[in-house]
């Protein structure tokens, strides 16, 4: 995971991205991997707050991409 995130940084222009986009995969595969090997259970109230915190993190990418691209073209 550790590998990933510092490649992940060093490719990246956003360092609030990364983190985000880490930080959100770690707690859901962490979730389900837990559910799988664990069989810790997933209420419904998980699923929806776990597809608020995807959901947040898709409009958080989107919106640094726009902002990325409008920086380049002051840029050019």
């Amino acid at each position: 995971m550790w590998a990933n995130f510092t490649k992940a940084l060093n490719v990246s222009s956003s360092s609030i991205q990364v983190t985000v986009i880490n930080s959100a995969t770690n707690f859901c595969l962490t979730a389900i991997l837990g559910h799988l090997i664990f069989s810790e259970p997933l209420s419904l109230q998980w699923w929806f707050g776990a597809s608020l915190i995807v959901t947040g993190t898709v409009l958080l990418n989107t919106e640094m991409q726009k902002i990325e691209k409008q920086q380049k073209i002051k840029i050019k």
